[in-house]
């Protein structure tokens, strides 16, 4: 019976350090997943050590606080935002919208995004005019209720200012800019993408 047990555990002991090797990949794995999104945080925690990079690549950014927890707002051109915590949270712009003999410079918002679901609301908004919001699918910008009479309208009201082109350019450059945030952290903590 001694000797039974004895086989036994020397064969879970085998057992145990064959599997170890994939035990441990699959640790080491999940763990670059993790820091291969950690860029966003690094900068929050040291923007200074940053500021080189940034500037190389044309763009301000600072810490703000947004829905009562600290950010990274940056800016990209003079009209146009985004702020990241560490998600894209919201992308915010200005178009100067022509509507017969006047002119308007209109706010609008991509906010509500969701990276899981793929959605996100749209909201324009400018003096002499009201507010629309729509929310759309990503990354395309297709309406979430295309034939719903009143949500078809505020589509439309939407796309009068902006294209859906317009938005998924908007979209995927501050996406493209989380990016390269994490790139560059990536980069300066040795830490190779696999």
């Amino acid at each position: 019976m001694m000797k039974k047990t004895i086989i036994y555990f020397l064969l879970l002991t085998v057992l145990l350090l064959a599997t170890f090797p994939f035990i441990n990949q699959s640790f080491i794995k999940k763990a670059n997943v993790i820091n291969e999104n950690c860029g966003i945080q690094d900068v929050l925690k040291n923007i200074e050590n940053y500021a080189e990079y940034l500037e190389d690549i044309h763009v301000a950014a600072k810490v703000v606080t947004y829905d009562e927890k600290e950010c990274l707002k940056i800016k990209f051109n003079s009209n146009t935002e985004a702020i990241y915590g560490p998600e894209l949270l919201e992308i915010n712009t200005k178009i100067l919208w022509k509507y017969y003999s006047k002119e308007y410079l209109v706010d609008v918002k991509i906010s509500n995004i969701d990276m899981v679901k793929k959605t996100a609301r749209v909201s324009t908004d400018y003096d002499g005019g009201y507010g629309t919001t729509v929310s759309y699918y990503l990354p395309d910008f297709y309406d979430m209720k295309p034939d719903a009479g009143d949500y078809l309208q505020a589509d439309l009201d939407v796309k009068k200012i902006v294209s859906k082109e317009e938005l998924k350019e908007l979209y995927l450059a501050a996406v493209q800019m989380k990016e390269g945030i994490d790139k560059e952290y990536l980069r300066r903590n040795g830490l190779v993408k696999q």
